[in-house]
């Protein structure tokens, strides 16, 4: 009855322990039915291989429960078994189910049987045996069967597992930590007041190591809410409003410089997880200069190399992979209302020109989309918005006749690894205004 209801075996097994403990024929009477079982799933192979599961199955729960003696009853099933699996010599004999027979079997008890005091020494035995059988029949067997093997031996051997202990951290790492986590978004005038004290501990000490986890932290910690981003940038701006304080004013640049390599290790690396991580990385870069504490030109550079093609940065294979168009979107939407005039301007038009280009190459999402178009239309509504990569391009291209920048495909096909998107310069535009105005000089001294 307990072979066609699997399910409620451990029940049954329970009742038969609990009585067994009362009275012993119930033990004699149970036992000896699931050993033939073993002994006729081995020998009847007409029989199907679903009882014979179940048969299995019968005989490992009441080897746990030690209805069955695991020394001696159990070794013998487990031989039996294993002598079956030893005799698969063809495709043809592995199916036959001696493999599922044996893995089930050893998946089921095996554990057991290796912990026990009175079976752990030949069930080990047992088990390197399977393993040494495992290389020689394996030409044998399928994948799944070879998988269920791996699966059986590892459940009843499981993989040692060395975990290491981390060194307590010291008492004034886990006060910044506290600062940050618990004080921060509580009270952050409190926050400053606190870190100020840190500093000068740093200051008085020389401690380096306290004051490079310091930056650490605020960078994490800034990359993991929404709003942690302006609250950490604002914090770490005001210590630099301190001319008098050099530690202070060091700090600031530090964690600006820590902020701009992690932008260039997300494009380096490109993975998929961290998608949010260098999303918030984009915000603390836009925070940093409407902090004023980053110049434009190096928000410039951070855009262009959203959209480059040299080295480390050639990874963005992916047509369907929109986080770069992300960064782009978080960093205009930061800090691109401040670029109106002067060169700042020209040089976003120069940018927006090859972004929509960038946009039409791949398949974005409709909200990564819309949020692209509504941001170009915000900051320069007197775009064109291009609908298609084709007219991007012959944008692009115009752009740079007009400026005199050779194209950059021009350029990957006369220099492998040299080419990139061409971009109108500050200093070219400033050679191209002295150059007019020394043509008007040339004009006038002529017509004198």
């Amino acid at each position: 009855f307990t072979t066609q209801k699997v399910v409620c075996c451990y029940y049954y097994y329970c009742v038969l322990l609990t009585n067994a403990t009362m009275s012993a024929t119930i033990q004699t009477t149970t036992t000896p039915q699931p050993r033939s079982n073993v002994h006729s799933s081995s020998q009847q192979q007409q029989q199907l291989l679903k009882q014979k599961l179940q048969n299995v199955h019968y005989v490992s729960e009441l080897i746990k429960f030690e209805l069955i003696d695991p020394s001696a009853e159990a070794m013998q099933c487990l031989q039996i078994l294993i002598e079956n699996f030893e005799r698969v010599n063809s495709l043809n004999a592995a199916q036959n189910g001696a493999v599922e027979l044996m893995c089930a079997f050893v998946y089921r008890c095996g554990r057991f049987l290796c912990k026990s005091a009175k079976s752990k020494k030949r069930a080990n035995t047992f088990l390197d045996i399977i393993l040494r059988l495992k290389s020689i029949v394996s030409k044998y067997l399928d994948e799944t069967q070879v998988a269920l093997v791996d699966e059986a031996y590892y459940a009843a051997r499981p993989r040692e597992v060395f975990r290491t202990t981390k060194p307590p951290k010291p008492v004034l790492f886990e006060y910044v930590k506290y600062i940050f986590v618990e004080q921060m978004s509580a009270d952050p005038s409190l926050a400053k007041r606190q870190l100020a004290k840190v500093l000068k501990h740093c200051d008085q000490f020389d401690d380096v190591h306290l004051e490079r986890y310091l930056i650490r932290r605020a960078i994490k910690h800034s990359q993991q809410k929404f709003d942690d981003a302006e609250r950490v940038v604002r914090l770490m701006s005001k210590f630099s409003q301190n001319q008098k304080d050099v530690k202070k004013n060091e700090l600031i640049v530090k964690f600006t410089d820590a902020a701009l390599e992690e932008f260039r290790f997300g494009l380096e690396q490109n993975l998929s997880h961290m998608t949010q991580r260098r999303v918030s990385n984009a915000r603390v870069i836009g925070e940093l200069f409407s902090q004023r504490c980053l110049h434009a030109e190096s928000i410039f550079s951070c855009l262009f190399l959203l959209l480059n093609n040299l080295e480390p940065f050639n990874n963005d294979f992916d047509r369907k992979d929109p986080i770069r168009v992300r960064v782009a979107n978080v960093l205009l939407e930061k800090c691109g209302r401040f670029f109106n005039r002067g060169w700042q301007k020209k040089k976003l038009d120069v940018f927006l020109t090859y972004f929509q280009r960038y946009m039409r190459s791949k398949t974005l999402s409709m909200d990564v989309n819309n949020d692209a178009v509504n941001i170009i239309k915000e900051l320069r509504p007197q775009m064109k918005i291009c609908e298609s990569f084709q007219e991007a391009h012959e944008k692009c291209v115009k752009m740079e006749e007009r400026f005199g920048v050779v194209s950059s495909s021009a350029v990957e096909g006369e220099k492998k690894g040299s080419g990139g998107l061409g971009t109108l310069a500050e200093d070219e535009e400033m050679e191209e205004e002295e150059g007019d105005d020394g043509d008007d000089t040339d004009d006038d001294d002529d017509d004198d």
